[in-house]
């Protein structure tokens, strides 16, 4: 069986540092990134099945990260992770198809939370295109 692989961009090393090592625990291939121009650089050469993605972040923002990195690797699966108290998703997100379960308010009580979404997310990604 073949592992998935997730891209986990979040610039608070404490968080990313937790999110690499219960992932991997799962058995996923994990590639972290503290800035989202190295993410988008490793993404120009590399498919993922799955991201994390911090909304602020130094330099390119989570929302420009998410629409760049969905134009070369549309078949990716994304949540935002975030502690913004004030976000909704733009228009620009829901011509990505992205909607309110991509997202998820830091902290969670548990991890898990996470990647059940990111399944989900996959799982209803997969379901539509195959209609």
């Amino acid at each position: 069986m073949e592992s998935n692989k997730i891209l986990i961009l979040d610039d608070e090393q404490p968080i990313l540092s937790s999110l690499t090592d219960f992932f991997e625990d799962e058995g996923w291939i994990v590639i972290p990134f503290l800035r989202a121009e190295k993410a988008l650089e490793f993404l120009k050469n590399e498919k993922m099945d799955f991201a994390s993605v911090d909304l602020r972040l130094p330099g390119i923002n989570g929302i420009e990260f998410t629409k760049k990195a969905l134009a070369t690797n549309p078949k990716m699966s994304i949540v935002i992770y975030s502690g913004s108290l004030d976000f909704e998703i733009t228009d620009e997100l829901k011509e990505l198809n992205l909607s309110i379960n991509n997202y998820i308010s830091k902290p969670v009580k548990n991890l898990q939370e996470i990647l059940d979404r990111l399944l989900l997310l996959n799982n209803q990604k997969n379901t539509n295109n195959n209609r």
